[in-house]
């Protein structure tokens, strides 16, 4: 396993912190999808519920064919708010050898939106205001811009042009048409429009996060001048924490971080929790 590269020293242990399906419980938030907000404040596993919402039965995760169904379930959750399509699930499903087929794939998203009206209508209503405004905004208020694709069809038409001048290579492919390539753009900033919100709002809670755990262990934790029982920041990967840590403060420590990103986290995200469980291991241990 590759996460066991970051191995503590002899003295210390590695404390490793993220938040539970983040990114689900920011779009819950931004969308108050009231079957989301059910499933995450009474302890339901989401994606099994997708999984029965989609295949229309209940689903026993612990048996073979259920898991597949929920793992499925899982891939067409976290693949709604990309703007995933038929074809992006069937090839997702190929890849980790769960049998799907066209129409399936096709199924599997339909039910998602019939099972989750009110999710849908918040990701169409982002999708067309990113189009129509060329920018949306995250809960915290961050402000995200796109291009025009006017703008940048109408560059490629001068890349194009220029480049006719120029010898062509064998076997070079057909260029899209300038019509075809600016609706392309359009619909990418759509899909955009519906997951940056949400990405970019998991940075934001994530710095806040760092900021109060430095604050809380810098004063004294930490020793800079003697370069003796340092705690350390090794990575920070999306919405996880990794800290190498004095054996001796790693419990202290794990409570830190655990308070400082649910206390981050309930800045916005106000209908649902965001526990946050630490891991404390000799290697960077999920």
């Amino acid at each position: 396993m590759w996460r066991d590269v970051y191995t503590a020293r002899p003295g210390y242990k590695i404390v490793t912190a993220d938040y539970d399906q983040m990114e689900l419980r920011i779009l819950t938030q931004a969308s108050l999808e009231p079957k989301f907000i059910e499933a995450f404040n009474d302890g339901l596993d989401l994606h099994t519920m997708t999984a029965e919402f989609i295949n229309k039965e209940k689903i026993d995760k612990e048996t073979p064919e259920g898991n597949k169904k929920r793992k499925a379930a899982k891939k067409v959750n976290f693949g709604i708010p990309y703007g995933v399509t038929k074809f992006g699930l069937l090839y997702q499903l190929q890849a980790e050898l769960i049998p799907c087929t066209e129409d399936e794939a096709d199924g599997m998203i339909r039910g998602h939106r019939e099972a989750y009206p009110v999710l849908h209508e918040y990701l169409n209503k982002m999708d067309q205001e990113a189009r129509k405004n060329l920018q949306v905004r995250n809960l915290a208020g961050r402000l995200i811009v796109y291009t025009d694709p006017k703008v940048t069809t109408k560059k490629e038409a001068e890349r194009r042009k220029a480049a006719a001048l120029k010898p062509k290579k064998a076997n070079a492919k057909p260029l899209m048409p300038l019509d075809k390539y600016r609706k392309r753009l359009t619909k990418q900033i759509g899909n955009n429009g519906k997951n940056n919100p949400i990405q970019s709002l998991g940075v934001d809670i994530l710095k806040i996060a760092l900021k109060g755990v430095y604050d809380r262990l810098n004063g004294g934790a930490v020793d800079h001048i003697s370069g003796n029982k340092q705690i350390f920041l090794i990575n920070v990967v999306h919405d996880e924490i990794v800290l190498e840590v004095p054996e001796e403060m790693a419990e202290y420590t794990a409570q830190v971080v655990k308070e400082e990103m649910e206390k981050a986290g309930e800045q916005f995200i106000k209908v649902v929790k965001c526990p946050v469980k630490p891991v404390i291991a000799e290697c960077w241990k999920k």
